[in-house]
C-alpha cells in the first residue's frame, strides 16, 4: 500500500470482532514502533501488549469507559519511562503512528489511543515492581 493510500484509508474503529491477533502480525506492528525515530534515539517508552480480558476491562474503566477497548483482540499501551523528558509525548505519538500504519498495511482495524490514561500501577499492569507483558525490544540503529 502506498503512503497516501494508507492515509486516505485510515479510520478510527470502535467496533471489533473479538479474535486473537496472529503473533507474526503483532510482531511486525511492534517492530514498526521500534523503527520510529525519537529524541536522541532514546525511545524512552515501553509498549505493553494486553490480551487478557480482565486487564482490558480495567483499561476500559481507566479510559473513561471506552468499551471498544475490551472488544479488541489486543490492546497496546504505550508508557513513557521518563515523563519529565521534554519530548516524551511526541516520541510516543510517532511510535503509535508507525504501529497504526503498519497495522493498516497488515489488514488490521485500529483505533488510536483514547488519550492519556494513568500510571501502569493504577491500570494493574505492574506485578511485583515489574511491568507484565512488556514488548519493547532493542532500539533501532541510529
Amino acid at each position: 500500500m502506498e503512503v497516501f493510500e494508507a492515509i486516505a484509508k485510515r479510520r478510527s474503529i470502535r467496533k471489533y470482532v473479538p479474535m486473537p491477533v496472529p503473533e507474526e502480525k503483532l510482531r511486525k506492528v511492534l517492530e514498526a514502533a521500534q523503527a520510529a525515530p525519537s529524541a536522541s534515539n532514546r525511545q524512552e517508552y515501553k509498549l505493553i501488549v494486553v490480551t487478557e480480558e480482565e486487564t482490558k476491562k480495567r483499561l476500559v474503566r481507566a479510559a473513561a469507559d471506552q468499551g471498544f477497548l475490551a472488544e479488541a483482540g489486543v490492546v497496546i499501551v504505550a508508557c513513557a519511562t521518563d515523563p519529565s523528558r521534554k519530548w516524551h509525548a511526541v516520541d510516543i505519538a510517532i511510535a503509535i503512528d508507525h504501529m497504526t500504519l503498519a497495522a493498516l498495511e497488515l489488514g488490521a482495524r485500529v483505533r488510536n489511543p483514547p488519550g492519556r490514561l494513568t500510571t501502569e500501577t493504577h491500570l494493574g499492569l505492574r506485578e511485583n515492581g515489574r511491568t507484565r507483558a512488556s514488548s519493547q525490544g532493542s532500539r533501532h540503529p541510529g
